[in-house]
């Protein structure tokens, strides 16, 4: 016959095995949380990445570039030649890309 004692330290391991399953299942479903916000957050860098590839190829391309100089450099010497108003389409990629390196690195 099972003394008082024995009946409470049964009741006591089922408690910590209930325990230590529900701590278990809370541990596994923040992992897989955590996982999903971080694959979350990587696409939406690579999707950003990926437009900032493409808005560079333009900028290094004619009617953009100029030869041997960078985008910057290229877009600078021409609103100085040409004025601001005749490059507003450059001028708003150059936006996009650094939009798009600010939300990169605000996501970081």
């Amino acid at each position: 016959m099972p003394t008082r004692s024995s009946a409470t330290a049964l009741a006591a391991l089922v408690a910590a095995f209930v325990s230590a399953g529900g701590w278990y299942h809370a541990h596994e479903l923040l992992r897989e949380s955590r996982s999903q916000l971080a694959i979350a957050t990587l696409v939406t860098v690579a999707g950003l990445l990926k437009d900032n590839e493409t808005i560079m190829n333009e900028l290094q391309a004619a009617p953009f570039a100029d030869p041997d100089v960078g985008a910057l450099a290229s877009y600078l010497a021409k609103i100085r030649r040409d004025g601001v108003a005749k490059h507003t389409d450059m001028k708003q990629r150059l936006d996009q890309l650094a939009e798009n390196n600010t939300a990169i690195a605000t996501l970081s």
